[in-house]
């Protein structure tokens, strides 16, 4: 589904509607340039398993799932800014537990508006995102965004929240390449992030206890661990930031992922 729609209208790729209780699969799929989401899977209660494809250029998010559900393989790229198509996020994990985004590569070159390459919902209980090269060259845009729950939704888990392997770059200033807001027990681990456009922080921690950042190398213009009302497990780290008189500095290792799939 490569034309899209037309933003005067609020058109859908393709919807998996709420009565979906079984196991769907979209496989090497694409669909691009869609005003109201790419695919829009969130209302499922079934699994949804995306499998590799390229999403591009929608509003509202490119993917759309909720737990329990897999995102593997797949492009996701957003550098068509067109007038109707708003806050073009690149995957948006809405809701439930268990999902999992996994060997993709999101890139954010261009875009109206955007929340972020990967957000995390409020209504979203747990998730994994491993193994996946993120790259952000519009300013004010996080890598990852994980906002602030609506109630207790770690279920009781020691990490609801787990980042691993993932290598986030781009010029893109101000703002954050990963953002956690009051998510308590959050885990971040071989993290390789190096983004050294104007003001721009590697990883921003706000109120919530127990996030723990492991093994990372973080090389940033700004502030690479910004903390505000939150505490913060730290092991094993490599920081550097322009301000501190690094000159920016690079950082090696992360996840390493072709840029087209």
């Amino acid at each position: 589904m490569p034309d899209g729609g037309d933003p005067e209208y609020s058109n859908t790729g393709c919807y998996v509607g709420e009565s979906h209780v079984g196991k769907l699969t979209f496989q090497n799929c694409r669909l691009d340039g869609f005003p109201d989401n790419g695919l829009y899977a969130s209302s499922a209660v079934g699994r949804v398993n995306v499998v590799g494809g390229q999403y591009r250029n929608s509003g509202v998010s490119n993917i759309r799932v909720s737990g329990p559900s897999t995102v593997r393989g797949v492009l996701v790229h957003c550098d068509e800014a067109r007038d109707g198509i708003e806050n073009m996020r690149g995957i948006r994990l809405r809701g439930g537990r268990d999902i999992v985004v996994e060997n993709s590569r999101v890139v954010i070159d261009a875009v109206t508006s955007s929340d972020g390459a990967i957000t995390l919902a409020e209504w979203l209980d747990s998730a994994t995102i491993r193994n996946t090269h993120i790259t952000v060259n519009a300013d004010d845009i996080p890598a990852i965004w994980a906002k602030a729950p609506g109630d207790d939704r770690g279920g009781g888990r020691r990490h609801p929240l787990q980042i691993r392997d993932v290598r986030i770059d781009g010029s893109a200033s101000d703002g954050a390449a990963v953002r956690i807001t009051e998510r308590s027990g959050t885990l971040l681990a071989n993290l390789c992030i190096c983004q050294h456009g104007d003001d721009r922080d590697g990883i921003a921690v706000s109120d919530g206890s127990g996030t723990a950042v492991r093994r990372s190398d973080i090389a940033v213009s700004g502030d690479p661990l910004a903390t505000e009302g939150a505490s913060i497990s730290r092991r094993d780290l490599s920081l550097q930031s322009a301000n501190s008189g690094s000159g920016g500095g690079r950082c090696s290792g992360g996840y390493q992922a072709s840029s087209e799939r």
